[in-house]
């Protein structure tokens, strides 16, 4: 005769331990994950301060051309001093300055000057008593190709360079 095998099969399920290992790895690659995401944050702001500055100098070049003077007198005369946010200067060839803010900041900063050591909201201003050159500040949190961290700005022509002056 033959015996019948009676198999018993317990349900097993996870232990604790199990899930507490699982829960600590999918934390750690969570955490990796975010570590990598801010520098591409910083990068994409740095990206866009820069598109914002350049946006800004030709506004305020084209608006220099078409003026009767071709100076920057006409053209800033609602932020001649150096140093203004540009939130204080208003409309330029339809571009409203009050909209051009720090991705950071969001027009709550600080303006920027040279003695900024942090996040700023763009500044921008006649840069010589001739008012024949201007200057738009900001603040970059990484070097960007040949413009390296921190005050930075552009002036006439588009160039950029260190400092604010």
């Amino acid at each position: 005769m033959k015996k019948d095998k009676i198999c018993i099969f317990k349900n097993q399920g996870f232990t604790l331990i199990e899930l507490l290992v699982v829960i600590a790895i999918i934390g750690l690659l969570s955490t990796m994950a975010t570590i990598s995401l801010n520098g591409a944050r910083i990068k994409a702001r740095d990206a866009r301060r820069l598109a914002d500055v350049r946006q800004l100098s030709m506004a305020v070049e084209l608006s220099a051309a078409n003026s009767a003077t071709s100076d920057y007198s006409e053209v800033l005369s609602a932020c001649s001093d150096a140093g203004t946010k540009t939130t204080d200067c208003g409309i330029i060839l339809n571009l409203n300055f009050a909209n051009v803010v720090d991705p950071v900041g969001q027009g709550g900063a600080d303006a920027c000057a040279d003695d900024n050591s942090a996040g700023c909201d763009y500044s921008i201003g006649n840069s010589d008593v001739t008012n024949t050159e201007y200057a738009i500040c900001f603040y970059l949190e990484e070097d960007a190709g040949s413009i390296g961290a921190g005050i930075n700005h552009v002036e006439q022509g588009g160039s950029m360079a260190a400092g604010c002056p």
